[in-house]
């Protein structure tokens, strides 16, 4: 039995390893040894690289990753502290709030104390005044009698006096006489029944206070 040689295609024997004719070996693996091994280095360099490229990538993958997390970290610390900060200003702010809350609690505490002690016045002041008006009007009713009995003593004081005038000269003294004034005399003794009256009011108004004290209603 022949077959074809593999490297110049003529028949040869079947068993033979080796051509007789070019002398190239008929094992496939003898024959091809170059292209194997050329294969198998380029598979090698192929995976190598292959590999490298992975192992770079992954290396520039993680690089990224791990400068994205510093990133994110640095505005999380970033944002941490503003935070931090907009804290503080916010218990600033509060404490603030507190102390201007407490103040006005106190200003109106202070405004409402001075309103009732003005309230309080205020009615004292009111209760003064009716009671100065009871006194006014008490007084004045006083004034008034008393100018009434001032002017019955006046024109009782000068019906005598002309009664005492009469009395020698008319010897009709027994007669009766009538005890009004004319009216003449009137007129001329009214100034002096006014200064009088004024007299007897300044010497009776101390007496009258002195002597009848009203009721205080005044709560001072």
């Amino acid at each position: 039995m022949t077959k074809q040689c593999r490297s110049c295609k003529r028949e040869i024997a079947k068993g033979q390893s080796t051509c007789y004719i070019c002398g190239s070996q008929q094992s496939f693996v003898r024959h091809n040894i170059t292209s194997i091994l050329l294969s198998f280095s380029l598979l090698g360099t192929v995976s190598v690289a292959s590999y490298w490229y992975v192992v770079q990538s992954v290396k520039q993958s993680e690089s990224e990753r791990l400068q994205l997390i510093e990133s994110i970290n640095a505005e999380s610390s970033k944002k941490l502290q503003t935070l931090q900060l907009q804290l503080e200003q916010a218990n600033q702010k509060l404490e603030l709030a507190k102390t201007n809350a407490a103040q006005v609690s106190n200003a109106a505490t202070d405004t409402s104390l001075k309103t009732e002690a003005a309230e309080k016045r205020a009615k004292k002041a009111e209760e003064r005044a009716a009671w100065l008006s009871k006194e006014n009007r008490r007084f004045k009713a006083t004034i008034k009698e008393l100018n009434s009995k001032t002017s019955d003593i006046q024109k009782a004081t000068l019906t005598s006096t002309k009664n005492q005038q009469q009395s020698p000269n008319s010897p009709s003294s027994q007669v009766p006489v009538d005890n009004k004034p004319t009216e003449q005399e009137a007129v001329k003794s009214e100034p002096q029944n006014e200064a009088v009256v004024k007299d007897s009011q300044l010497d009776n108004s101390p007496q009258q206070t002195s002597n009848e004290k009203p009721t205080p209603l005044n709560p001072e």
